[in-house]
């Protein structure tokens, strides 16, 4: 990801980031096999695109070597769940293994925390150490509506992360 931050007054900033999250699981059926015993799997794929805006305390100096921060928060998730290989209908009697892929897409808007530390070289580079945590849901459309009315199928944004990084100041 990419962070801008700007210093507000002495010790605050405000912040506008982006970052990026992918995670790929491949899977299988526990309960359920083709006929010949092998494995039914698929592939379940969540990408998350965060735009952030927080706002950030860093009680120290601009001379300081070492200087923690920690803020908080909003975000806009861009976000895309999709699941591709081997299917079981089981709304057909004879349970047919079928091949598919199915997507859900949107925005949500979120919150988040964060803290870290920034490790001065000199006046302008620092390493950074930063960790945060996001929540945020949404609604499943597209492949993933259900058919009964009043039914939604939530998908949870939420999760933790930490990053390391370079602290450039202009």
């Amino acid at each position: 990801g990419i962070e801008y931050n700007h210093v507000l007054a002495k010790n605050l900033e405000i912040a506008l980031s982006v970052d990026g999250y992918q995670k790929t699981i491949d899977t299988s059926y526990r309960d359920w096999t083709r006929p010949d015993g092998s494995e039914i799997f698929q592939t379940l794929r969540l990408n998350i695109t965060p735009f952030g805006h927080t706002f950030q305390l860093v009680p120290t100096s601009k001379r300081t070597k070492v200087a923690p921060f920690i803020g908080g928060g909003i975000d806009l998730f861009y976000w895309k769940y999709q699941e591709f290989g081997d299917f079981i209908d089981f709304f057909d009697p004879d349970l047919p293994v079928y091949e598919d892929h199915f997507i859900s897409s949107g925005v949500a808007f979120g919150f988040h925390a964060t803290g870290g530390v920034r490790f001065y070289l000199n006046r302008d580079f620092a390493i950074v150490v930063r960790g945060v945590y996001q929540w945020a849901e949404a609604d499943m459309g597209g492949d993933f509506s259900p058919n009964e009315p009043g039914l939604i199928n939530r998908l949870d944004l939420s999760g933790a992360g930490l990053t390391f990084g370079l602290h450039v100041r202009f």
